[in-house]
């Protein structure tokens, strides 16, 4: 099944929505999505998605590229992209940091950390949430103390 460009906004605003509301990222910032041609002459690289802010405001701009929508990725895809960018935010006080005191090859070593610290976290994120248990978990929750009311 082929879908529209226009399908695919309406999957990324449903994930939007659910994720920055269980992040509690929408109560702390007003965020607006936009569905564009990114081009590598911007800031911004030929990325699937970019989430930008200023410095010391909680509004923020979350674009995605029309070509990579385009390219019909898989809705796992979507919503870890969103999810990333979300992860974003939420550490943004690292990219704030990383990019105020620091040029150069440093800076480009520190973002590219940042951007792995993001992928890892949405990765872990993304199983907490939608995996309610694990291959051992009757051999591991004794030992963290689990229950079975807190799997449900």
């Amino acid at each position: 099944m082929t879908r529209s460009l226009d399908d695919y906004e309406e999957l990324i605003k449903g994930y939007y929505d659910d994720w920055s509301s269980y992040l509690g990222i929408s109560q702390q910032w007003d965020i607006t999505l936009k569905f564009i041609d990114l081009k590598k002459s911007e800031d911004e690289d030929d990325s699937d998605a970019v989430c930008t802010w200023p410095s010391n405001y909680t509004t923020a701009v979350m674009k995605f590229n029309k070509k990579w929508l385009k390219l019909q990725p898989p809705n796992r895809e979507v919503e870890s992209t969103v999810v990333h960018e979300l992860g974003h935010l939420v550490f943004h006080r690292m990219w704030d940091t990383i990019n105020s005191l620091f040029a150069g090859e440093l800076r480009d070593r520190l973002t590219n950390i940042e951007e792995t610290n993001v992928d890892i976290w949405t990765r872990q994120i993304m199983r907490a949430r939608n995996e309610k248990s694990c291959e051992h978990e009757e051999e591991v929750a004794p030992l963290i103390g689990w229950t079975q009311e807190s799997w449900d």
